[in-house]
């Protein structure tokens, strides 16, 4: 048993590291106009394919945000890390601004950015408590998503998010239903250590086609990878066949003429592999079958034996310091302990 409690301290400790709390507080931030984007429907994702979470962060709210106080007032957090990457934060309102159509009086509002430019697969928390699917959503300086309607209205003393990937080589573009257009670009982006990448819409009667379009660059660049579409509500896939192509200086874009139908929801890249400049890089595949399955089952397997430690060292301390607040009334007291 001693050497279970020695294990199971050392288990807890190192689990609890990984979760880290925003007390600072600029208590006059305020909402800067950032685009936050409304989630209204849960994405529907298969939350067993992550594995544990990257980092989970929460931000203790203001005394004047939490139950039992009643207000309708926004806030915006400070900015925080995500493992290495810089430039996080929330945007919480207690209660649904009436100026804002998707938002409700009788529900809070929580929106998460990054100003990386980073896509991140994320949960976000209210209390410790996951609500709502996972999503997975390109994070940029003008640009955050959440929930206009995430929980009752003044419920929450502390909102969180617990993030399963971060990637700089996925890129997803929302086009919200786009039903008539003829070309699209995407705002320019990164993919791994290259900027100035663009998604390319073309379209032609009830059909589009998707291009993956280089950098205005001198380089020679070869990529290998997916083209992505989501339907409505939901999460973007990886849609026909793999391409790899080299991008010369001067030329266009690579994909494919007919890759969807109207209306377009969201469309994206992600690349497995990429060449410039001599060197290469190779990026884990998390949907390779070969690679991952048995690697997910371990990993959920190690998750809920710790989760069984960490109630099981709860126990164990309660019942120690049961034990030891008895001892001492009993001393206190000048009674006989069994």
């Amino acid at each position: 048993m001693r050497c279970f409690t020695c294990f199971a301290l050392l288990f807890f400790a190192c689990r609890v590291q990984s979760i880290r709390n925003l007390d600072e507080l600029d208590a006059n931030l305020t909402d800067d106009q950032k685009e936050w984007t409304s989630s209204e429907v849960d994405v529907e994702t298969d939350t067993t394919i992550f594995g544990p979470p990257l980092e989970v962060v929460e931000w203790d709210l203001p005394a004047e945000f939490k139950p039992p106080h009643k207000i309708q007032k926004c806030i915006t957090s400070p900015k925080f890390k995500v493992t290495t990457n810089n430039g996080f934060r929330f945007f919480y309102c207690s209660a649904g601004r009436s100026d804002h159509s998707s938002e409700d009086s009788t529900k809070s509002s929580l929106y998460f950015s990054g100003d990386d430019g980073l896509t991140l697969t994320y949960q976000l928390m209210c209390d410790g408590e996951l609500l709502r699917a996972p999503m997975t959503k390109f994070l940029d300086n003008d640009l955050g998503y959440g929930y206009p309607k995430f929980a009752d209205a003044n419920k929450c003393s502390k909102v969180g998010v617990t993030v399963y990937r971060i990637s700089g080589y996925r890129q997803t573009w929302d086009l919200g239903g786009k039903t008539s257009a003829t070309t699209l670009d995407s705002k320019p982006f990164g993919l791994g250590e290259v900027k100035g990448w663009r998604l390319q819409i073309t379209v032609k009667d009830d059909k589009f086609g998707l291009y993956l379009v280089p950098p205005s660059t001198q380089q020679v660049i070869t990529v290998e990878f997916f083209l992505l579409l989501g339907a409505k509500n939901k999460a973007v896939q990886r849609h026909k066949s793999k391409l790899t192509h080299t991008f010369e200086p001067g030329k266009g874009g690579w994909g494919f003429a007919t890759f969807g139908e109207m209306p377009i929801y969201s469309v994206g890249v992600e690349i497995l592999s990429l060449w410039h400049d001599g060197i290469a890089h190779h990026i884990q595949d998390w949907e390779d079958p070969k690679i991952s399955k048995d690697d997910e089952r371990i990993m959920h397997a190690t998750i809920e034996a710790s989760e069984k430690a960490e109630v099981l060292l709860r126990e164990t301390a309660e019942s120690v310091e049961k034990t030891r607040k008895e001892f001492i009334e009993a001393l206190e007291t000048g009674s006989e302990t069994d």
